[in-house]
């Protein structure tokens, strides 16, 4: 009989897809667990809490409005439980969003309760870095289109002479 192989190309990539598989799986499940908590006039805020992590974690955009939007209910409902994960998720998700302000309105409401969080500094020095660079682009990008302007406005004169 031939030996199986348990280490083949095939199975190498089994194990990611079938974390990406079980996340999903959890996602759909909170938020089946949510509209029967609502429903039942159940407290949600944990629920919300964990399928608000769980949505950062898919880096799609839509999962990460939907996460900023569980995060602000608990906040507002749970200040003192979930406070400042919610203030360093919420900084999270408007970074992931390049909603710069939003993200160090949140992280800066953390650091006045932790200003030693070694974590929230980090976030806050990468929100401001890639706020820079996104701004440097953004000036590069106006540059690039003022010269074509320029040099279209140019030739065209050339033509019409």
């Amino acid at each position: 009989q031939p030996t199986r192989s348990y280490y083949s190309s095939s199975s190498a990539t089994t194990p990611m897809a079938t974390e990406s598989q079980r996340q999903a799986i959890r996602i759909s499940n909170l938020r089946t667990q949510l509209v029967q908590q609502q429903s039942r006039r159940i407290p949600t805020e944990d629920t919300e809490f964990e399928l608000a992590t769980l949505l950062l974690l898919t880096q799609r955009k839509e999962d990460t409005l939907e996460a900023a939007r569980l995060l602000r209910h608990v906040l507002a409902t749970q200040r003192g439980k979930y406070e400042r994960d919610c203030l360093y998720f919420l900084a999270q998700a408007h970074y992931a969003l390049a909603e710069y302000q939003k993200a160090l309105d949140f992280i800066s409401r953390l650091l006045q309760r932790e200003p030693d969080n070694h974590q929230a500094i980090e976030l806050r020095r990468r929100i401001l870095d890639q706020r820079q660079t996104d701004q440097v682009r953004a000036a590069q990008g106006l540059a690039v289109a003022a010269g074509a302007a320029a040099v279209g406005g140019f030739l065209l004169a050339r033509l019409l002479k």
